[in-house]
Protein backbone atom coordinates (compact mmCIF):
# COMPACT_ATOMS: atom_id res chain seq x y z
CA UNK A 1 0.00 0.00 0.00
CA UNK A 2 1.02 3.44 -0.63
CA UNK A 3 1.52 5.89 2.23
CA UNK A 4 -1.63 7.93 0.86
CA UNK A 5 -4.11 5.18 -0.47
CA UNK A 6 -6.71 6.62 -3.15
CA UNK A 7 -9.37 5.43 -0.89
CA UNK A 8 -9.03 4.83 2.71
CA UNK A 9 -12.25 3.41 4.63
CA UNK A 10 -12.36 2.93 8.51
CA UNK A 11 -14.15 1.65 10.74
CA UNK A 12 -17.91 2.58 8.64
CA UNK A 13 -21.05 1.93 9.89
CA UNK A 14 -23.85 3.05 8.01
CA UNK A 15 -27.75 2.52 9.91
CA UNK A 16 -30.75 3.65 8.35
CA UNK A 17 -33.63 4.88 10.54
CA UNK A 18 -37.35 5.31 9.54
CA UNK A 19 -40.11 6.49 11.10
CA UNK A 20 -41.61 3.98 13.17
CA UNK A 21 -39.63 0.63 11.46
CA UNK A 22 -36.78 -0.67 13.66
CA UNK A 23 -33.17 0.47 12.35
CA UNK A 24 -31.37 -1.17 9.82
CA UNK A 25 -27.64 -1.76 9.87
CA UNK A 26 -26.37 -1.77 6.07
CA UNK A 27 -23.11 -2.04 6.48
CA UNK A 28 -21.03 -2.23 9.82
CA UNK A 29 -17.15 -1.96 10.90
CA UNK A 30 -16.11 -2.02 7.38
CA UNK A 31 -12.02 -1.04 6.92
CA UNK A 32 -9.93 -0.93 3.71
CA UNK A 33 -7.71 0.59 1.67
CA UNK A 34 -7.51 0.86 -2.53
CA UNK A 35 -3.77 1.86 -3.85
CA UNK A 36 -2.88 5.00 -6.13
CA UNK A 37 -3.22 2.98 -9.85
CA UNK A 38 -5.05 -0.32 -8.43
CA UNK A 39 -7.68 -1.47 -9.91
CA UNK A 40 -10.35 -3.11 -7.21
CA UNK A 41 -13.50 -4.98 -7.10
CA UNK A 42 -16.37 -4.40 -4.55
CA UNK A 43 -18.30 -7.34 -4.73
CA UNK A 44 -21.15 -8.64 -2.98
CA UNK A 45 -24.75 -10.12 -3.48
CA UNK A 46 -27.83 -7.62 -3.37
CA UNK A 47 -28.25 -5.57 0.11
CA UNK A 48 -24.48 -6.78 0.77
CA UNK A 49 -23.48 -2.85 1.28
CA UNK A 50 -21.96 -1.67 -1.85
CA UNK A 51 -23.71 0.99 -3.03
CA UNK A 52 -24.00 2.45 0.38
CA UNK A 53 -20.67 2.59 0.55
CA UNK A 54 -20.44 4.02 -2.74
CA UNK A 55 -22.61 6.61 -1.60
CA UNK A 56 -21.40 7.72 1.36
CA UNK A 57 -17.84 7.94 -0.03
CA UNK A 58 -19.53 10.37 -2.56
CA UNK A 59 -21.28 12.19 0.18
CA UNK A 60 -24.37 11.36 -0.92
CA UNK A 61 -25.29 9.40 2.40
CA UNK A 62 -23.98 10.46 5.85
CA UNK A 63 -21.56 7.76 7.78
CA UNK A 64 -22.98 6.57 11.14
CA UNK A 65 -19.77 6.91 12.70
CA UNK A 66 -16.08 5.98 10.76
CA UNK A 67 -14.07 7.84 8.26
CA UNK A 68 -14.04 7.79 4.65
CA UNK A 69 -11.21 9.38 2.63
CA UNK A 70 -10.60 9.37 -0.81
CA UNK A 71 -7.00 10.47 -2.72
CA UNK A 72 -6.14 11.88 0.95
CA UNK A 73 -8.54 14.28 2.17
CA UNK A 74 -12.11 13.48 3.77
CA UNK A 75 -14.73 12.04 1.43
CA UNK A 76 -16.74 15.82 1.92
CA UNK A 77 -13.74 17.50 0.66
CA UNK A 78 -15.14 19.38 -2.41
CA UNK A 79 -12.08 19.66 -4.57
CA UNK A 80 -11.49 16.02 -4.02
CA UNK A 81 -14.54 15.44 -5.83
CA UNK A 82 -13.35 17.59 -9.04
CA UNK A 83 -10.92 14.43 -9.78
CA UNK A 84 -13.41 11.71 -9.11
CA UNK A 85 -15.56 9.85 -11.87
CA UNK A 86 -18.62 8.54 -11.15
CA UNK A 87 -21.21 6.46 -12.55
CA UNK A 88 -24.35 5.03 -10.50
CA UNK A 89 -25.92 1.92 -10.90
CA UNK A 90 -29.17 3.54 -11.75
CA UNK A 91 -28.76 6.55 -13.75
CA UNK A 92 -31.01 8.93 -15.74
CA UNK A 93 -30.09 11.86 -18.00
CA UNK A 94 -31.94 14.61 -19.82
CA UNK A 95 -34.23 12.22 -22.81
CA UNK A 96 -33.90 15.70 -24.84
CA UNK A 97 -30.56 15.90 -24.76
CA UNK A 98 -27.91 14.51 -27.28
CA UNK A 99 -24.93 12.30 -25.97
CA UNK A 100 -22.11 15.22 -26.80
CA UNK A 101 -24.55 17.89 -25.40
CA UNK A 102 -25.01 15.80 -22.33
CA UNK A 103 -21.25 15.56 -21.80
CA UNK A 104 -20.88 19.43 -22.52
CA UNK A 105 -23.31 19.41 -19.88
CA UNK A 106 -21.57 17.82 -16.90
CA UNK A 107 -17.99 19.55 -18.18
CA UNK A 108 -19.88 22.86 -17.27
CA UNK A 109 -20.34 21.06 -13.94
CA UNK A 110 -16.64 20.29 -13.79
CA UNK A 111 -16.10 23.96 -14.89
CA UNK A 112 -13.76 22.32 -17.23
CA UNK A 113 -11.97 25.05 -19.64
CA UNK A 114 -13.55 25.63 -22.91
CA UNK A 115 -10.66 25.28 -25.28
CA UNK A 116 -10.11 22.27 -26.29
CA UNK A 117 -12.95 20.51 -25.13
CA UNK A 118 -15.18 19.82 -27.79
CA UNK A 119 -11.79 17.86 -28.66
CA UNK A 120 -12.26 15.91 -25.32
CA UNK A 121 -15.99 14.83 -25.58
CA UNK A 122 -15.02 13.23 -29.03
CA UNK A 123 -12.42 11.56 -27.73
CA UNK A 124 -14.42 10.32 -24.83
CA UNK A 125 -17.15 9.48 -27.10
CA UNK A 126 -15.35 7.77 -28.95
CA UNK A 127 -13.48 5.72 -26.46
CA UNK A 128 -17.17 4.26 -24.77
CA UNK A 129 -18.19 3.36 -28.77
CA UNK A 130 -20.65 6.48 -29.16
CA UNK A 131 -18.94 9.04 -31.58
CA UNK A 132 -21.11 7.94 -34.66
CA UNK A 133 -24.13 8.59 -32.52
CA UNK A 134 -23.04 11.49 -30.46
CA UNK A 135 -25.90 13.95 -31.85
CA UNK A 136 -28.35 11.59 -31.45
CA UNK A 137 -30.60 12.12 -28.46
CA UNK A 138 -30.30 10.44 -25.24
CA UNK A 139 -34.10 9.34 -24.84
CA UNK A 140 -33.65 7.36 -28.76
CA UNK A 141 -30.96 5.39 -26.76
CA UNK A 142 -31.47 1.68 -25.97
CA UNK A 143 -30.17 0.51 -22.14
CA UNK A 144 -26.92 -0.06 -23.44
CA UNK A 145 -26.25 3.02 -25.11
CA UNK A 146 -27.58 4.94 -22.04
CA UNK A 147 -24.97 2.71 -20.26
CA UNK A 148 -22.36 3.96 -22.13
CA UNK A 149 -23.25 8.10 -21.64
CA UNK A 150 -23.03 7.17 -18.12
CA UNK A 151 -19.06 6.00 -18.90
CA UNK A 152 -18.24 8.75 -20.69
CA UNK A 153 -19.63 11.16 -18.40
CA UNK A 154 -17.66 9.68 -15.41
CA UNK A 155 -14.29 10.10 -18.07
CA UNK A 156 -15.17 13.86 -18.83
CA UNK A 157 -13.00 15.03 -16.07
CA UNK A 158 -10.04 12.78 -16.74
CA UNK A 159 -10.17 11.79 -13.10
CA UNK A 160 -7.69 10.05 -11.20
CA UNK A 161 -10.17 7.96 -9.30
CA UNK A 162 -12.90 6.30 -11.44
CA UNK A 163 -16.06 4.83 -9.34
CA UNK A 164 -18.15 2.55 -11.19
CA UNK A 165 -21.29 0.66 -9.66
CA UNK A 166 -21.98 -1.97 -11.88
CA UNK A 167 -20.44 -0.36 -14.80
CA UNK A 168 -21.70 -3.44 -17.47
CA UNK A 169 -25.43 -3.37 -16.82
CA UNK A 170 -27.57 -3.45 -19.54
CA UNK A 171 -23.96 -4.40 -21.82
CA UNK A 172 -23.90 -6.93 -24.47
CA UNK A 173 -20.67 -8.99 -24.35
CA UNK A 174 -19.27 -6.79 -26.64
CA UNK A 175 -19.75 -3.78 -24.48
CA UNK A 176 -18.88 -5.59 -21.46
CA UNK A 177 -15.13 -6.66 -23.50
CA UNK A 178 -14.76 -2.92 -24.29
CA UNK A 179 -15.85 -2.09 -20.43
CA UNK A 180 -12.98 -4.60 -19.57
CA UNK A 181 -10.26 -2.83 -21.86
CA UNK A 182 -11.24 0.66 -20.92
CA UNK A 183 -10.26 -0.33 -17.36
CA UNK A 184 -6.98 -1.79 -18.23
CA UNK A 185 -6.35 1.23 -20.35
CA UNK A 186 -7.18 3.44 -17.02
CA UNK A 187 -5.04 1.02 -15.08
CA UNK A 188 -1.99 1.31 -17.92
CA UNK A 189 -2.30 5.19 -17.39
CA UNK A 190 -2.08 5.18 -13.22
CA UNK A 191 -5.20 5.56 -12.71
CA UNK A 192 -7.51 4.17 -9.30
CA UNK A 193 -10.54 2.16 -10.38
CA UNK A 194 -13.26 1.11 -7.63
CA UNK A 195 -15.64 -1.22 -8.99
CA UNK A 196 -18.66 -2.88 -8.29
CA UNK A 197 -19.72 -5.76 -10.41
CA UNK A 198 -21.96 -9.17 -10.46
CA UNK A 199 -19.68 -9.95 -13.83
CA UNK A 200 -17.10 -12.05 -12.12
CA UNK A 201 -15.70 -13.29 -14.75
CA UNK A 202 -14.73 -9.38 -15.61
CA UNK A 203 -13.78 -8.83 -12.33
CA UNK A 204 -11.05 -11.78 -12.96
CA UNK A 205 -10.17 -10.36 -15.73
CA UNK A 206 -9.27 -6.65 -14.55
CA UNK A 207 -9.21 -6.48 -10.65
CA UNK A 208 -5.57 -5.94 -8.60
CA UNK A 209 -7.38 -6.46 -5.58
CA UNK A 210 -11.39 -7.55 -4.39
CA UNK A 211 -13.31 -7.84 -1.22
CA UNK A 212 -16.33 -9.38 -0.61
CA UNK A 213 -18.83 -8.16 1.46
CA UNK A 214 -21.85 -9.48 3.44
CA UNK A 215 -24.71 -8.55 5.04
CA UNK A 216 -22.56 -5.18 5.42
CA UNK A 217 -19.85 -7.04 6.59
CA UNK A 218 -16.13 -7.31 4.82
CA UNK A 219 -15.65 -11.48 4.51
CA UNK A 220 -12.90 -11.50 2.00
CA UNK A 221 -10.09 -9.24 1.30
CA UNK A 222 -7.14 -9.67 -0.89
CA UNK A 223 -5.36 -9.76 -4.17
CA UNK A 224 -7.08 -12.21 -6.81
CA UNK A 225 -4.52 -15.09 -6.50
CA UNK A 226 -4.91 -14.88 -2.64
CA UNK A 227 -8.25 -15.24 -2.79
CA UNK A 228 -8.38 -18.01 -5.58
CA UNK A 229 -6.20 -20.50 -4.30
CA UNK A 230 -4.89 -23.76 -6.59
CA UNK A 231 -7.84 -26.44 -7.72
CA UNK A 232 -7.03 -30.21 -7.79
CA UNK A 233 -8.43 -32.49 -10.39
CA UNK A 234 -10.05 -31.78 -14.03
CA UNK A 235 -12.87 -30.15 -15.76
CA UNK A 236 -15.14 -31.42 -18.40
CA UNK A 237 -17.36 -29.26 -20.38
CA UNK A 238 -19.99 -32.35 -21.59
CA UNK A 239 -23.19 -31.16 -23.81
CA UNK A 240 -26.52 -32.68 -24.21
CA UNK A 241 -25.94 -34.32 -21.20
CA UNK A 242 -29.17 -35.51 -19.09
CA UNK A 243 -27.81 -33.70 -15.12
CA UNK A 244 -30.42 -36.50 -13.63
CA UNK A 245 -29.26 -39.56 -15.64
CA UNK A 246 -25.45 -38.56 -14.75
CA UNK A 247 -26.06 -38.43 -11.16
CA UNK A 248 -28.21 -41.73 -10.58
CA UNK A 249 -25.57 -44.01 -12.98
CA UNK A 250 -22.15 -42.59 -11.87
CA UNK A 251 -19.79 -43.97 -9.82
CA UNK A 252 -18.37 -40.82 -8.48
CA UNK A 253 -20.01 -37.74 -6.59
CA UNK A 254 -21.42 -35.82 -8.97
CA UNK A 255 -20.19 -31.92 -8.37
CA UNK A 256 -21.43 -29.42 -11.64
CA UNK A 257 -19.34 -26.01 -11.46
CA UNK A 258 -21.79 -24.21 -13.74
CA UNK A 259 -24.79 -25.08 -16.12
CA UNK A 260 -25.05 -22.80 -19.25
CA UNK A 261 -27.44 -23.70 -21.92
CA UNK A 262 -26.91 -27.28 -23.29
CA UNK A 263 -23.64 -27.65 -21.52
CA UNK A 264 -22.58 -28.66 -18.04
CA UNK A 265 -19.01 -28.57 -16.91
CA UNK A 266 -18.57 -31.18 -14.52
CA UNK A 267 -15.68 -31.78 -12.12
CA UNK A 268 -13.35 -35.34 -11.73
CA UNK A 269 -11.04 -35.47 -9.25
CA UNK A 270 -8.82 -37.61 -11.02
CA UNK A 271 -7.48 -40.56 -14.00
CA UNK A 272 -9.98 -42.90 -12.64
CA UNK A 273 -13.06 -40.94 -12.36
CA UNK A 274 -11.94 -39.28 -15.93
CA UNK A 275 -12.11 -42.87 -17.27
CA UNK A 276 -14.98 -43.74 -16.06
CA UNK A 277 -16.54 -40.28 -16.73
CA UNK A 278 -15.77 -40.53 -20.49
CA UNK A 279 -17.55 -44.36 -20.55
CA UNK A 280 -20.38 -42.89 -18.87
CA UNK A 281 -20.85 -39.45 -21.12
CA UNK A 282 -20.62 -42.25 -24.19
CA UNK A 283 -23.61 -44.11 -23.22
CA UNK A 284 -25.43 -40.88 -21.82
CA UNK A 285 -25.18 -39.67 -25.50
CA UNK A 286 -23.36 -36.76 -24.28
CA UNK A 287 -20.56 -34.92 -26.51
CA UNK A 288 -17.57 -34.15 -24.57
CA UNK A 289 -16.24 -30.58 -25.78
CA UNK A 290 -13.15 -29.68 -23.40
CA UNK A 291 -11.23 -31.53 -20.57
CA UNK A 292 -8.90 -29.24 -18.59
CA UNK A 293 -7.41 -28.90 -15.63
CA UNK A 294 -9.28 -27.40 -12.54
CA UNK A 295 -8.84 -24.08 -12.33
CA UNK A 296 -9.42 -21.26 -9.46
CA UNK A 297 -12.45 -19.35 -10.05
CA UNK A 298 -13.57 -15.83 -8.32
CA UNK A 299 -17.29 -17.54 -8.68
CA UNK A 300 -16.38 -20.42 -6.52
CA UNK A 301 -14.90 -18.11 -3.30
CA UNK A 302 -17.76 -15.47 -3.73
CA UNK A 303 -20.45 -18.34 -3.40
CA UNK A 304 -18.72 -19.85 -0.27
CA UNK A 305 -17.90 -16.40 1.17
CA UNK A 306 -21.33 -15.02 0.75
CA UNK A 307 -23.62 -18.46 1.17
CA UNK A 308 -24.16 -19.03 5.29
CA UNK A 309 -26.59 -16.58 6.28
CA UNK A 310 -27.23 -15.35 2.97
CA UNK A 311 -28.56 -18.76 1.38
CA UNK A 312 -31.00 -19.53 4.65
CA UNK A 313 -32.32 -15.75 4.05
Amino acid sequence: MSERPAIRITDFTKVYRGFGQRAHTAVEDLSLEVAEGEVFGFLGPNGAGKSTTIKSLLGFLRPTRGRLEMLGQSHSDVTTRRRIGYLPEVASYYHYLTARETLRFYAKIFRLPRAGLAQRIDEVLDRVGLLTQADRRVGTFSKGMTQRVGIAQALINDPDLLILDEPTTGLDPLGQREIRDLIADLRRRGKTVFFSSHELSRVEEVCDRAAILRQGRLVRLGALDELMPPQHGLEAVVAELDEGALRSRSPWPVQVLSRRSAELTVCLEGAEDLRAALNLFGELGAEVRLIERRRPRLEDVFVEAVSGEERRG
